[in-house]
């Protein structure tokens, strides 16, 4: 099989297992009004296409009648009943249309909505590694141009595409039943000379469009990744260096824009010469047969007429059959989304996690983020059921790794977690990840007020349970002094907050959680000692008779911990609270004293 052959054979199952993919969007998962609203679009594309196919017929009647008025019709009607019925049709055609593009078009865009939908649930599923390898740029251009091609494949191409075909098959078969075979033959002829070379010239444009869609995702991404690293890129005065790299990047995506529409250009130039040799192949055909005596001036008409009827259509389905490819291409990139495998997914029989004293054991655990870095070798230990436990160590030794594997963030190959003797792996994520509270290293937030902030930890909270969350987080005296209080917008991911703030606003977000489990990463690292100290506080009465981890690089805001681990390299080389590490003068205590003499 030749690659021509091959890539074919792949572009129509590509099409096919679109078209299944996105049936269930378009009927399944429709409302029964929605159901009947489509309905209804296809019954009035059949109730369309009669007028259209009847509308050159009834010319035809009409010149019979202006020529003979006293001459009899097919149809039965008087002369004016005649010119009635024509204008009525050519005007009902007109309207019907419209009513079938505003029954589809709903449908259209709430199944793109549905889609959408889905895809961004999927993607939330996917793990922190696919995350973390892909940009949001290129993700986001993905999602925002297939919603348009899935639009446009309900609503313009398969209602357009169609009912032309169906409209220049059944004037064939009239032409053939009331004149020379000739005539029908030419217009099949046309129509399948011109659906083959559409279809053909558009794999030239499928091509130039993919180019031109990983162009246009690169030079979003770009963009975007650029805009939100602001603050770095003025850090560094490189912003000539940003726009020099975006305007590369632009030109790549010019030179893409004026290869696809150069393709565009050649194709529409053979789809209109298709068309205007058969009209005049057609037009004088049907002269001569008038001057030959074979036909009379209504039959020149009407034969006229069916070809001018398809002449503008036929330009268009030159163009849809084009943008057709080009959406299948679309969809079929953001369908590749969805085969992404979601990593972190429930075991069959899963169960919500009973979390009961909250005793966590840390089980002979060996991971890495690839397979050619090993961040934890064999790690064991154990966090006491309503104690605090601290994890302490140098950067790098695997302690933020620690946190996020007990979230569930990534699986575990080697080892395992307990929970109150309940495997991580073996309980429902969201069970787990509900019962556990995580302040992050890196805090994020939404650009949204400092209300919608805070209360995604539990948007159905009281007033008294979002102050209260507010006075131990200590940022009730800094939101009372801004002007909008908690209707203030943070900024893209918090930028109009400091550091401290930023970190506050996480604390009191999962304190509102409320979660059986408390896990603070380096959560007041960013905060000045003052404010530390009193938070240190809070969280010391927070956290009585809750099982807490705090994972700390200042070994000062962890010395009250009921037990501390000592990681090294991936290890547990210390297990002990303050006073018994310090007295080993081991590990621990040359960390100690290191960060109190600042060396």
């Amino acid at each position: 099989m030749t690659n021509k052959q091959n890539e074919k054979n792949i572009s129509v199952r590509s099409g096919v297992n679109v078209i299944k993919f996105m049936w269930p969007y378009v009927w399944t998962k429709q409302t029964p009004y929605r159901k009947f609203q489509f309905s209804l679009s296809m019954l009035l594309i059949v109730v369309t296409i009669f007028l259209n196919v009847s509308v050159p017929f009834l010319l035809k009647q009409v010149v019979l009648v202006l020529k003979k008025p006293d001459s009899s019709t097919l149809l039965g009607l008087a002369p004016i009943g005649v010119v009635l019925c024509y204008a009525l049709f050519w005007g009902l055609a007109r309207l019907i249309d419209r009513l079938r593009a505003a029954a589809s078009f709903p449908v259209a865009i709430i199944a793109a909505q549905h889609f959408c939908l889905d895809l961004l649930s999927h993607l939330h599923q996917l793990s922190i590694r696919f995350h973390k390898d892909r940009k949001t740029g290129s993700i986001l251009n993905i999602i925002d141009r297939s919603k348009m091609a899935f639009i446009d494949l309900i609503g313009h191409s398969t209602l357009l595409l169609v009912p032309v075909v169906i409209e220049i098959l059944i004037a064939v078969g009239i032409l053939i039943y009331l004149y020379d075979v000739s005539f029908g033959l030419i217009l099949l002829n046309m129509l399948i000379l011109y659906v083959i070379l559409s279809y053909y010239v558009s794999g030239w444009t499928a091509k130039c469009r993919k180019i031109q869609n990983q162009t246009d995702s690169s030079a979003n991404a770009y963009i975007v990744d650029s805009l939100l690293n602001a603050e770095t890129v003025k850090y560094f005065d490189a912003a000539l260096y940003e726009e020099n790299i975006a305007k590369d990047k632009l030109l790549q995506k010019e030179v893409a824009d004026q290869q696809s529409l150069i393709a565009d250009a050649k194709a529409s130039l053979l789809q209109h010469t298709i068309v205007g040799l058969t009209l005049f192949i057609m037009t004088f055909y049907a002269g001569y047969k008038v001057l030959q005596g074979d036909m009379q001036v209504e039959d020149f008409v009407l034969v006229n007429g069916y070809v001018l009827m398809f002449t503008f259509p036929l330009q268009q389905l030159g163009y849809h059959i084009r943008q057709t490819r080009d959406n299948f291409t679309i969809v079929e990139n953001a369908i590749e989304l969805f085969s992404e495998v979601i990593e972190i997914q429930d075991r069959p029989g899963a169960k919500p996690i009973q979390v009961t004293s909250g005793r966590i054991e840390f089980k002979d655990i060996s991971f890495g983020y690839t397979e050619d870095r090993l961040i934890l070798n064999h790690v064991n230990f154990i966090v006491n059921p309503g104690k605090t436990t601290a994890i302490v160590g140098t950067s790098g030794s695997g302690k933020s790794t620690l946190s996020r594997l007990l979230f569930r963030l990534y699986d575990l190959k080697k080892g395992d977690i307990l929970i109150d003797g309940q495997s991580v792996k073996s309980v429902t994520k969201n069970s787990l990840r509900n019962s556990i509270g995580i302040v992050p290293q890196d805090t994020l937030l939404f650009n949204d007020t400092l209300y919608n902030n805070i209360v995604y930890g539990k948007p159905d909270c009281s007033d008294s349970e979002l102050w209260d969350v507010i006075k131990k987080a200590q940022i009730e005296t800094f939101i009372k002094k801004l002007p909008d209080g908690l209707q203030t917008r943070v900024g893209e991911r918090g930028l109009k907050l400091s550091g401290g703030e930023k970190q506050r606003v996480a604390i009191a977000r999962m304190l509102l959680k409320l979660p059986s489990i408390l896990v603070f990463d380096e959560a007041t690292s960013a905060l000045d000692m003052q404010t530390e100290k009193e938070i240190q506080a809070n969280l010391q009465e927070i956290s009585i008779g809750i099982t807490t981890i705090i994972i700390a690089h200042r070994l000062s805001t962890i010395k009250y911990a009921d037990n501390i681990i000592v990681l090294e390299n991936g290890k547990v080389v210390e297990v002990g609270n303050h006073e018994e590490l310090m007295l080993k003068g081991g590990y621990y205590y040359k960390l100690w004293n290191a960060q109190v003499s600042g060396t």
